[in-house]
């Protein structure tokens, strides 16, 4: 049967995608336009089937916008069209592996909660499912969709069965992924921006909002200073923020404002960010092993750190200074001038976040002091006993506006949804600290108008 061969460009998009059929095999290649693309065969019972699901496929693409530019004969006893590398027949009677390397495209948008064991690592299955779309939580609550059990579950099993939660087995996992599209790869650390768009691609094709916004963000490198770009960037990243933190710049700015009402408050740098690309979030979690959690990369997608400092002059013990307000661009000289801020660990009102490379991929050697230490004695932090240098070693500066009284993750704790603490004396001491959240934690600084001292109040009810 001859190829029939489809372009869809609008926008940023620019991809191709081709068919022909062979007995009772489907064949399709796609990508972007002038790239070798992908193919996949999909094989059916009979010829019947496979002409039913040809038919099918070609009035999908021609659905959504595909336009058909001609076709070709497909050699006799080919198995892929054009320069794309011959794949193998996939036996329908084919089991999946386990591990393989996609989630069921019915799972995307959904709350997932895992327990039990698995025959695959469970942080395999976080990234599986993170990677669909999914958000994954780590209790049963009447906000979760879907249980994913393996052998031996135990509360969360009887909780979901309580609130109704839709149950779903590993088996049932794998077949749902099989029959859900080919699997999708994951550019490397070294991938040029043809792969990227591939995989931009097939996110796209699967319904996955990351792909619309890589696609984006790879046309905004070209041009850094399109304002259209960045506009609908912004919109693309919508589906991807998750409450209470969608809106979290918006009620910054807001509580920023209000304070700027105050006849006291003398504001000294304010800076918002461009947002994370979703290259370095992969980038991120395939180093630390986990999906971040969703909060997480909410607030990083729409503003990839953040930098805020105020003084009140009615406090009594402000100080006069002769630092002027920061505005324009954020860079070294900025960044040198606020680290004289933090200096003053009294400044009344501040946040500083780095980038979110900066939080997780940056240790403390150098910020705090450990070296002292050794995991023969212990490190408590939040009412959990932690081996003293592994923990040191596992914080992650969150929040760096205040020499003194760090705010900071560690890793070595759920490190999918890591806990936040306050270190006192540079770091040294986390034993009289409560934890909480980063969900929490951004809430209560604008509850507390970014305060210091309500802030170091807050985790000091222990």
């Amino acid at each position: 049967m001859s190829k029939r061969y489809f372009e869809f460009v609008e926008g940023t998009s620019s991809k191709f995608w081709e068919i022909w059929r062979e007995g009772s095999s489907v064949n399709t290649r796609y990508g972007r336009i002038g790239a070798s693309g992908q193919t996949t065969i999909k094989t059916e019972k009979d010829e019947a089937s496979a002409e039913k699901l040809w038919s099918k496929l070609v009035a999908e693409k021609t659905k959504k916008g595909y336009i058909e530019k001609g076709g070709t004969p497909a050699p006799k006893g080919a198995a892929s069209a054009g320069p794309a590398p011959a794949a193998k027949k996939a036996s329908p009677a084919a089991k999946p592996a386990a591990g393989a390397a996609a989630a069921p495209a019915s799972l995307k948008g959904k709350s997932v909660v895992i327990t039990g064991t698995f025959a695959r690592p469970r942080k395999e299955l976080e990234k599986l499912l993170q990677a669909a779309g999914c958000m994954v939580g780590g209790s049963v609550t009447a906000k979760t969709d879907v249980l994913l059990v393996g052998t031996d579950a135990g509360s969360k099993l009887a909780a979901a069965q309580k609130l109704g939660v839709k149950i779903m087995t590993e088996a049932e996992f794998d077949s749902a992924a099989s029959s859900s599209g080919p699997a999708q790869t994951v550019p490397g650390p070294k991938a040029k921006a043809a792969e990227w768009q591939v995989y931009a691609d097939q996110l796209q094709a699967s319904g996955d909002p990351r792909g619309e916004v890589i696609a984006l963000q790879l046309a905004i490198e070209a041009k850094p200073a399109d304002a259209k770009l960045r506009d609908a960037e912004r919109a693309a990243l919508k589906p991807l923020l998750s409450a209470p933190l969608s809106d979290f710049v918006a009620r910054f700015d807001a509580m920023v404002e209000k304070l700027k009402k105050k006849s006291s408050i003398k504001q000294l740098a304010y800076f918002k960010h461009e947002p994370v690309t979703e290259k370095e979030i992969i980038e991120v979690e395939t180093k630390l092993g986990v999906p971040l959690h969703q909060s997480i990369l909410t607030f990083f997608r729409q503003t990839n750190g953040i930098q805020f400092y105020a003084e009140d002059t009615e406090h009594e013990e402000y100080e006069e200074t002769d630092f002027k307000p920061l505005t324009g661009k954020y860079d070294k000289k900025a960044k040198d001038q606020m680290s004289r801020f933090s200096e003053n660990f009294q400044i009344a009102h501040g946040l500083s976040i780095p980038t979110l490379k900066e939080v997780f991929l940056s240790d403390f050697e150098g910020i705090l002091w450990f070296d002292h230490q050794d995991d023969e004695n212990q490190a408590q932090f939040g009412r959990k006993s932690f081996p003293e240098l592994s923990f040191h070693k596992s914080l992650r500066v969150l929040d760096e506006h205040n020499g003194y009284y760090v705010i900071a993750f560690a890793l070595i704790d759920q490190p999918a949804n890591p806990r936040i603490g306050l270190g006192d004396d540079h770091g040294v001491g986390w034993d009289s600290t409560k934890t909480v959240d980063f969900e929490t934690y951004m809430n209560t600084v604008i509850k507390n108008e970014a305060s210091t001292e309500k802030m170091t109040r807050f985790f000091s009810k222990y």
